[in-house]
């Protein structure tokens, strides 16, 4: 019986490192953006939708190509470049801009979450969501 626990922990051990390596090596997420907030100056924040403020609610990661894209069955895809881009092992880092808006966010590689902010001169929305390997 002692035996089986302890080959039974050490498959549990090795799946857990094994899951990890791989979420690790991988250069392609999908993520899916779960709440967003509109914040303005002097004013409560509000949730909005994702499409408010044309914001994919699915996006992929290449990390590779340093490109975000949408993912959409209705539309046609839209890609960004990431312009500034740092992963760990626990963590991916990013950031860019397009017209007259910067964005900036984090990816856990441990527990998937995916948390960011899009600033304009305006207003800032702050995103919340979930990522795992594609």
């Amino acid at each position: 019986m002692r035996f089986s626990v302890i080959l039974a922990a050490g498959v549990l051990a090795a799946m857990q490192f094994s899951t990890q390596s791989a979420v690790s090596a991988t250069n392609n997420y999908v993520c899916a953006i779960s709440e967003v907030q509109e914040c303005k100056l002097n004013e409560s924040c509000r949730r909005i939708t994702p499409q408010q403020i044309n914001l994919a609610p699915i996006v992929t990661l290449d990390i590779k190509k340093k490109e975000m894209a949408s993912l959409t069955l209705l539309e046609k895809g839209r890609s960004e470049a990431i312009e500034g881009l740092i992963k760990t092992d626990k963590h991916i880092f990013m950031h860019g801009h397009q017209d007259e808006e910067t964005w900036s966010a984090v990816v856990s590689l441990e527990s998937g979450t995916f948390t960011g902010a899009i600033s304009t001169v305006e207003a800032g929305f702050p995103f919340f969501g979930h990522c795992a390997p594609n």
